[in-house]
């Protein structure tokens, strides 16, 4: 899954190949994506689900090229399911499909990628860290959403274990979401006007609304309304706000959320008292976040050598 050509772990970065023309990456369990900025998407990793839209269920080890498409703008990895875009607005999808988490409207499993409806104004997607559920945004500001619904993930008034194939609406009504995320079995997102909204599962606080009970419908986290950017581990939830200050919950067991500690935490609490954060992600129990300064920070659990400090010790 590092593209590195063999299967030695690595605990600190390691350049992968000698391509310096790479524009965008996601990962998923066990495999990788990538876009460079001719707009050609590749793939490594893990594939016994097809999920790297090769066509086949081979690994690989090093990146190899999805396709000839050319128009390739955004990439999103579940467990073993792939979601992508193309600059025309259409959506593809490619991997295990057994929760209907590729919304095909079927439960098959795609080993290429295979265009999700006829829909052609899609602009914004996220598959669930370590989970089986999608959503993506419209152009005209509609969350849409498939995939396994068991603790109401999906946001559309349901729980128990029961799936949507197809691409389902969540609120109707509403046309200003702008930003999505997912973790395993719950989801995050924000709407335009900067507040942030939360439904799934909520066992460990990672809704942010300072309990411990589950929503089958989104549900406005606190009352800021000055949110920009989301992010999800498995159990775990960062966000960024407009000034640039950096915001954890959920589950801490190995210091994911950067506090310097391991207590867990129902509500969004500040990580520190810089200023100057860009962009978060979350891994299943590590976080890696970038700073205005073009820095690289991580914390969490770091058994694999995950956080790229050199060693095998958690932070």
């Amino acid at each position: 899954q590092l593209g590195l050509g063999d299967t030695v772990s690595r605990t600190a970065p390691t350049k992968v190949g000698i391509d310096t023309n790479w524009s965008q990456i996601a990962c998923g369990g066990y495999y990788t994506f990538a876009l460079k900025t001719n707009d050609t998407l590749w793939a490594w990793g893990l594939n016994f689900s097809g999920q790297l839209g090769l066509g086949d269920t081979t690994n690989r080890n090093t990146p190899t090229q999805v396709g000839t498409n050319t128009s390739w703008v955004e990439t999103t990895a579940g467990y073993d399911h792939t979601i992508a875009l193309r600059s025309d607005d259409t959506l593809w999808a490619c991997g295990f499909n057994g929760e209907g988490m590729l919304g095909l409207g079927d439960t098959t499993m795609r080993i290429t990628m295979t265009m999700v409806g006829a829909n052609i104004n899609w602009t914004q997607i996220a598959a669930a860290v370590g989970g089986l559920h999608t959503l993506a945004i419209k152009n005209d500001g509609t969350l849409w959403v498939w995939g396994l619904n068991q603790y109401g993930e999906l946001g559309i008034g349901r729980d128990g274990i029961w799936t949507e194939e197809k691409p389902t609406q969540v609120f109707g009504v509403d046309t200003i979401w702008q930003q999505v995320a997912a973790g395993k079995s719950y989801t995050i997102s924000l709407k335009a006007d900067g507040a942030l909204w939360a439904w799934g599962k909520n066992d460990s606080g990672q809704l942010g609304l300072g309990d411990t009970i589950s929503r089958t419908t989104p549900t406005k986290v606190g009352t800021d309304i000055n949110w920009k950017e989301i992010a999800c581990g498995y159990y775990h939830t960062f966000a960024i706000k407009t000034d640039n200050t950096l915001w954890a919950w959920s589950n801490n067991d190995d210091g994911q959320l950067g506090l310097n500690d391991t207590v867990s935490r129902t509500t969004p609490t500040r990580v520190g008292t810089d200023t100057n954060w860009k962009q978060v992600a979350g891994g299943g129990y590590h976080t890696i976040a970038l700073k205005n300064d073009g820095t690289l920070w991580s914390c969490g659990r770091n058994n694999s050598g995950q956080l790229g400090l050199g060693d095998t010790i958690s932070r």
